[in-house]
């Protein structure tokens, strides 16, 4: 395991890193993130344009969860049947502008925790901005991308501020057109995950990552036999067709390199990826043998396809490893959160036979 040098203390986090978190202010990345600007290791950096970005992004999100909820209603309707009050909250409306109201306020509260700095736009140019929209530079890409701007102007006030200070800033993104707009020269560093960030700095400052590191290398069999039973214990979904998922049994697993996203006296946190084979059964109904029923005016599938089907899918965990750095015998490994609470997808048409 071989960890990047630190190149700098200072970040900036895009918007597409709070959708990927699903604006959970309160992860465990999140909160490692707090713990080391608390304790002046880090300094977040953003920009009011940003975060006028990232609440529109919740507000967009209730919306969405409101209208999922109302089509849920509409379709389970018969569990209004149910007397249990644990199956009746099921059927509550939502409260979208009270949800809306909350996020918004989880989110000002993780600023305030985190001691966001905020990076003024009034020194960006902004005839500088428009010509690289015309000349279809970073992070405008190569088509007309208006919808780009609000990077543009947010990566122009990074420069700008990192300038007179002599200061560079890890631009943490998955989008394409914001990293491509970054150099591996600085000032401003492209990376795709906060733990790549978190890990980095834990490393460089803490000695205990280095027994940490060594510690877990010892046990990555342990780590691959938690993750197959967490893997097999998921919830899966057919996304290409109407039909259910059983029978999964993991067939490998590859273990990308750990990220060290906290460390203490007795415990640390890694988050790591994993790309899993599985074989799975999938059963669903063959709608080409399908005869419409003008009666009822459905159409009646005549055939139920069972089949097997091996794919691959790339997870996430947390993992935990509580050590004891006097006693290497006494340890234990845990894993905290797995695929961040999502349901594994399975694709029926990529089988490979048929078991009928």
């Amino acid at each position: 395991m071989s960890a990047s040098k630190l190149k700098t203390r200072n970040v900036f986090i895009d918007t597409c890193i709070f959708v990927g978190e699903n604006f959970e202010f309160d992860s465990p990345r999140f909160m490692s993130l707090i713990q080391l600007v608390e304790s002046e290791r880090a300094l977040v950096l953003s920009t009011e344009i940003t975060i006028q970005e990232i609440e529109k992004h919740i507000k967009e999100s209730v919306a969405e969860a409101r209208a999922a909820a109302k089509d849920f209603r509409k379709r389970a309707r018969v569990l209004s049947n149910l007397k249990d009050p644990k199956f009746s909250v099921l059927l509550n409306r939502l409260d979208a502008a009270r949800i809306t109201d909350t996020l918004l306020a989880q989110f000002a509260e993780f600023r305030q925790r985190a001691r966001v700095c905020l990076i003024p736009l009034t020194g960006v140019s902004i005839a500088a901005v428009m010509e690289r929209y015309f000349m279809a530079l970073p992070p405008f890409g190569g088509a007309d991308k208006k919808h780009e701007f609000p990077d543009a102007f947010a990566l122009a006030a990074l420069t700008n501020w990192c300038k007179p200070l002599d200061q560079s800033v890890y631009v943490i993104s998955t989008d394409g057109d914001m990293k491509s707009a970054c150099s591996p020269n600085g000032p401003l560093f492209a990376i795709d995950k906060l733990e790549q960030f978190l890990d980095m700095v834990v490393r460089q400052d803490t000695r205990l990552a280095e027994f940490a590191e060594s510690f877990l290398r010892t046990q990555l069999a342990t780590v691959e036999k938690v993750l197959r039973g967490k893997f097999e214990d998921s919830g899966f979904v057919l996304i290409d067709e109407d039909g259910d998922v059983e029978n999964v049994e993991v067939q490998s697993i590859s273990i990308e390199e750990p990220l060290l996203i906290s460390v203490e006296d007795y415990s640390a946190n890694y988050e790591l990826t994993a790309t899993v084979t599985f074989l799975a059964e999938v059963f669903y109904d063959d709608m080409e043998t399908a005869s419409y029923d003008s009666e009822d005016k459905v159409l009646i599938p005549w055939r139920r396809i069972h089949k097997a089907v091996e794919q691959t899918a790339e997870v996430t965990a947390e993992i935990q490893l509580d050590f004891d750095i006097e006693n290497p015998d006494d340890w234990s490994l845990s894993c905290r959160s797995f695929n961040r609470g999502s349901d594994i997808e399975v694709q029926a048409n990529e089988s490979e036979f048929d078991l009928r």
